[in-house]
């Protein structure tokens, strides 16, 4: 996918984040699936390469969330406040197959 463009460079602040675009979109609608929780007396999780004992399940459930651009963010990602970082890995491929 590529970025969608936008006409002027925008701030937003959310939760002591600031979203710079560059003009980039800052953040897109996405649907993700969720995990659900166990009922009472059985786990997470599924039986692979042996019979199923009906004590696990393993259900999710597509949420719309708000994926923003990481790209964006001003200061950058650090692995110590957000949980990753962005770090850039050059390739001798020049052109991806879409």
């Amino acid at each position: 996918m590529q970025p969608v463009r936008i006409l002027q460079s925008v701030v937003l602040r959310s939760r002591g984040i600031v979203l710079r675009s560059r003009g980039m979109c800052t953040s897109h609608n996405v649907i993700l699936n969720y995990q659900q929780p166990p009922p009472p007396g059985k786990s997470t999780g599924r039986y692979i390469d042996q019979p199923d004992l009906d004590d696990m399940v393993d259900e999710n459930e597509p949420q719309t969330v708000k994926m923003h651009n990481a790209r964006v963010l001003q200061p950058p990602a650090e692995l110590e406040k957000q949980g990753f970082t962005l770090r850039s890995c050059p390739t001798g491929v020049k052109v991806y197959p879409s």
